[in-house]
């Protein structure tokens, strides 16, 4: 802050000069003292002491000035209140004065002491003036200094609301008008220029600090209002206001800026957010709703739509996780029968549960174990060498079965990736070490081989299912791929030699591997598929290999392959030539025999077969022909029963099956084939 030049402590230091004095003073007077006498006498002595005197006087007037001006320095840098000056300057006087040789004449030497009394108060004289002119700089300086402290403290806490900022502005003028009023010693001038100071002070702070603090309409109103036009002039009010719009328009472009950037980054992060969605993942409901947030703030309604839409599809995903398809149905049928009355809540869950009831029914069927996982019946732990947990884990796939309707795997896909990869591309040793271990589950053995060979019609499957009626048939199966290389291949090992009529029937007929299925087998198995079939005539192969390398043959004995075809079929030679299971004949045509019944126990149960016996084995229903007309127990007993698998068979009539019929006038359905199942006919 500016202050008065009356007490402007840089203005240059006042001058030093030399004490003045009037024509009476010492050394102006020395001339007249020596013509007094008349000029004649010109004592030598006199007149030297004198000049002596005056030469030191003068010297001496030169080391005051140079002391005052280094004690200036000395005061401005330690106190520039100038406190203690005079005194300091009264003592170096008298120091440098102290103990001089006055002149030895009684008249100039007394003349000499009243220069140095006068030159004394001079010395005194300036030194209290610039004493005092220091003290009034340095309260100025205070005042000035408080006066700022009280301007800034307005411009950074005076209240933001107009009301307010005005009264913590008139508050402080009081400060500073009570400030000055209780400055002791200011010079009245000063006090004016401070008040006056301090109200510009004050009114700049106070303006500037609403600007600086974003309150521009507040400090725009005590502008335009006249809240500070008595304390400021024209010039700086027009300053206040150029300052106000240039911030305002700062302001402005800088909100502009802050908009386009925060919805550049809210697209991007809302995008960010539609990509996990898309890609599957699952985002936490606050990522959602932050997203959701962002595209309102910015305006972006039509993608606060989507999020939201996204977020309740999401929440159907999750919430169905654990539904059986069934559950999926009904749910599906709830919404679609409100038709329009569907809130759109609704019609957006109903359109999702369409879009997934597809994917995650096919999933529920693939694997209904992770349905029951999730809904906390994680299947129980196994252990694939030792066995231990199997009956559990069958315990428990059972359970899951009959709640959920839906097949059920026994093993988890990682579980089973290893067997398969046996299977698939393993050694024979590994495909026999892969069918034992399956055959380790007991009753669950079928739904563990379904997991590992989902073709159950394969020569593989089969020969795991041979396992069951006997391990070394099963053991030859699976260890016939090797023997038959070790046989040299499929020809040498079936090789015919037309000379060995044992090979040949009288009809010139070849009994090679296939003539010998085809005499009775393959249509024995027609009702099976020709892949199974295939699959029989493959293990029947690889048995005959595994027995020829046993006994060392080196030529094909058809009567032995025939045995391999019925150990394949599931035979077991009882003594005698009596098999049990493998294949049997029925009504002169060769049938696939239940593994557990032999030819004469298979005739036995189905002549003493009463009506009442074929109607609960054939599960409650009659047997008939396509005109719906029914056939007797001995029409049914006199056709051709065909294999169908686990001991049921379906009866062949010209070129067709017999077909089911429900009560004496029921009607028969197409594709509903009467199926006998030999296990329900009473032994006899």
């Amino acid at each position: 802050m500016a202050v008065p030049p009356i007490l402007d402590r840089d203005r240059p230091a006042p001058s030093i000069p030399m004490p003045e004095r009037d024509p009476s003073a010492f050394g102006a007077g020395i001339g007249e003292g020596v013509s007094a006498i008349g000029g004649a006498i010109q004592h030598v002595a006199t007149a030297a002491d004198s000049t002596r005197y005056a030469l030191g006087d003068a010297a001496r007037q030169q080391q005051m000035g140079a002391v005052f001006r280094q004690q200036q320095a000395d005061q401005t840098q330690k106190d520039p209140s100038g406190a203690g000056f005079a005194d300091a300057i009264g003592e170096q006087f008298d120091k440098i004065y102290g103990g001089v040789d006055l002149p030895r004449d009684p008249e100039l030497r007394q003349r000499a002491q009243v220069q140095l009394t006068q030159d004394r108060a001079r010395w005194m004289e300036q030194a209290q003036g610039w004493e005092m002119n220091a003290r009034a700089t340095a309260m100025a300086d205070n005042a000035g200094q408080a006066i700022n402290l009280y301007a800034n403290d307005l411009g950074q806490t005076a209240p933001t609301d107009t009301v307010g900022a005005l009264a913590a502005f008139h508050a402080t003028l009081q400060k500073i008008d009570t400030m000055v009023a209780g400055t002791a010693g200011l010079h009245p001038e000063a006090a004016i220029h401070l008040r006056r100071q301090g109200s510009q002070e004050a009114s700049d702070q106070l303006v500037h600090g609403l600007i600086d603090r974003g309150a521009l309409s507040t400090a725009r109103e005590i502008v335009d209002g006249g809240g500070v036009n008595a304390t400021v002039t024209p010039q700086k009010l027009n300053e206040f206001n150029a300052r106000i719009d240039a911030e305002q328009r700062r302001l402005e472009a800088q909100q502009r800026a802050a908009i386009a950037l925060g919805k550049s980054q809210a697209e991007q992060s809302i995008a960010l957010v539609n990509s996990r969605l898309g890609d599957g993942v699952r985002v936490p409901e606050a990522d959602l709703a932050q997203a959701a947030t962002l595209a309102h703030t910015f305006g972006l309604e039509d993608k606060a739509y989507n999020l939201e839409v996204a977020r309740q599809r999401q929440n159907i995903n999750i919430e169905s996780e654990s539904w059986t398809p069934q559950q999926y149905q009904d749910e599906i049928n709830r919404i679609a029968a409100l038709g329009p009355k569907a809130s759109e809540p609704e019609q957006v869950r109903l359109d999702q549960l369409r879009k997934i009831v597809g994917q995650r029914t096919t999933q529920f069927h693939d694997n209904p174990g992770a349905y029951a996982a999730a809904n906390g019946a994680p299947p129980p732990t196994i252990d694939a060498d030792s066995g231990h947990g199997f009956a559990e884990r069958a315990q428990w796939r059972a359970s899951v079965q009959r709640s959920t309707g839906a097949w059920t795997p026994t093993l988890s896909k990682e579980e089973a990736a290893p067997w398969i990869e046996k299977v698939q591309h393993g050694a024979p040793a590994d495909r026999l070490a892969t069918a034992q271990w399956i055959n380790q589950w007991g009753g669950e053995a079928p739904n563990v081989l379904r997991q590992i060979d989902p073709n159950q019609d394969s020569a593989f499957s089969q020969a795991v299912k041979l396992g069951s009626v006997s391990t070394a048939s099963m053991r030859d199966a699976l260890a016939g791929p090797d023997a038959l290389k070790a046989l040299g291949g499929e020809g040498k090992a079936f090789h015919i030699d037309p000379l060995n009529s044992q090979q040949i029937l009288s009809d010139g007929t070849k009994l090679t591997p296939d003539t010998l299925f085809g005499l009775g087998a393959r249509s024995a198995l027609s009702a099976r598929g020709a892949s199974f079939a295939a699959g029989v005539l493959e293990n029947a192969k690889a048995i005959y290999a595994s027995t020829a390398q046993k006994n060392g043959w080196d030529i094909f004995h058809p009567g032995e392959f025939q045995r391999s075809i019925q150990r394949a079929a599931g035979g077991r030679e009882v003594g005698n030539g009596q098999w049990v299971g493998g294949f049997g004949t029925h009504n002169g045509q060769t049938i696939l025999l239940p593994s557990n019944m032999s030819q004469q126990d298979f005739d036995r149960r189905l002549a003493r077969a009463t009506p009442d016996d074929l109607f609960r084995a054939g599960g409650h229903v009659g047997p008939a022909y396509g005109n719906g007309q029914s056939l007797t127990a001995g029409e049914l007993k006199a056709l051709t029963p065909v294999a169908v698998g686990s001991g049921r068979y379906i009866f062949r009539t010209g070129n067709a099956y017999v077909m089911a019929k429900r009560g004496e006038h029921g009607k028969v359905q197409p594709g509903q084939f009467y199926v006998l199942d030999m296990s329900q006919i009473p032994a006899g």
